[in-house]
């Protein structure tokens, strides 16, 4: 009886979380590869506003909205990062929008964090072991 009350319990409470959570749009094809410049369809049925909102690598967000004629919206990404497809009162759908080349300033800050890192080892290096070679530690004396 005890083990019957329980797992009615579990299943309410699972129904009521999963009923409470935001419902997920479909306004572009999940596997679909997106590239920051290539134009892209989304398809919004049931609203005639689409509202666009940049999140690149920040917590600052580029908000746009657009106006979206017969369901249809030739959308082009202007900036690499999420972007998430939204109407107005709607579900939202988060997309990943990729760099449309290689991005030169990401190659020069992982060149200025290595150098930094193993310039700093190199150094630690040489002040803990000194700059003296191998063979004068072995022609010492033992003490």
């Amino acid at each position: 009886m005890l083990f019957r009350f329980s797992s009615l319990s579990l299943m309410l409470a699972t129904l009521a979380i999963v009923w409470a959570m935001p419902a997920q749009a479909q306004y572009v094809d999940a596997d679909e590869i997106f590239t920051a410049g290539q134009p892209v369809s989304v398809s919004v049925p049931q609203a005639d506003t689409l509202i666009i909102t940049y999140r690149p690598g920040s917590n600052i967000a580029n908000i746009q909205t657009v106006a979206v004629s017969d369901g249809m919206y030739q959308w082009t990404p202007t900036e690499a990062g999420l972007v998430s497809l939204a109407t107005p009162g709607g579900p939202a759908q988060t997309v990943s929008v990729g760099f449309s080349g290689f991005p030169v300033q990401g190659l020069i800050v992982f060149i200025i964090a290595g150098s930094i890192l193993f310039g700093g080892a190199l150094y630690a290096s040489v002040n803990l072991f000194g700059k003296s070679s191998p063979e004068a530690i072995t022609d010492r004396p033992d003490t």
